[in-house]
């Protein structure tokens, strides 16, 4: 939004063909207004977009052209930081010791041969647990 208000406020251009800088100011009020009013936004994309701001030598960027850059600049901001994010959130990180931890592979859990033993002897310890920290009724 602020970069849409200083394209459209530019004012004095200093330079020469090959090389320049413009003047522009941020009008506060037209960054509120296009972060309420998106329809205004869209609008000032358009006719960026329709006349361009930056030039290849003596061909002036604007158009689909314009546009193509505009979606492979947005892939790129948001892409990137989500793809590093998905890299990093897939390593084990402790939050307490604020590190990270190296990888291990765990070798296979063994077969369960007495599955309703087992059972049997999780629902027991279950039940013991629960009889021994019951919170108290008032």
């Amino acid at each position: 939004m602020v970069w849409v208000d200083l394209a459209v406020n530019a004012g004095t251009t200093y330079g020469n063909s090959r090389i320049g800088i413009t003047i522009s100011n941020i009008n506060i009020d037209e960054v509120l207004a296009s972060a309420v009013k998106p329809a205004t936004l869209l609008e000032y994309i358009q006719d960026i977009n329709a006349i361009g701001t930056w030039s290849i030598k003596t061909f002036t960027v604007s158009g689909t052209f314009l546009t193509v850059i505009w979606i492979i600049e947005a892939l790129m901001i948001t892409g990137i930081p989500l793809f590093m994010s998905y890299l990093a959130a897939k390593k084990p990180f402790c939050e307490i010791g604020n590190v990270w931890f190296k990888e291990k592979i765990l070798p296979p859990f063994p077969v369960i041969n007495e599955k309703e033993k087992l059972l049997q002897t999780l629902k027991t310890a279950i039940h013991i647990f629960l009889v021994t920290y019951q919170k108290p009724t008032i």
